[in-house]
């Protein structure tokens, strides 16, 4: 997930054939939504950058 967020400019989020966020690559770790946190967030690494990021 993290090549997407240094190469993906504009990201669209599809769970279930709905579209729950999309944005911009600096915007997803703020994103909010539960299901987009549990796939960005999901190994140890990802959950170390997003406690230093916010």
């Amino acid at each position: 997930m993290n090549s997407v967020m240094e190469i993906g400019e504009y990201i669209i989020f599809i769970c279930n054939s709905h579209k729950l966020w999309e944005g911009d690559n600096k915007d997803i770790i703020h994103s909010g939504v539960k299901e987009l946190d549990d796939f960005v967030f999901a190994n140890n690494m990802m959950r170390k950058f997003k406690e230093v990021s916010f």
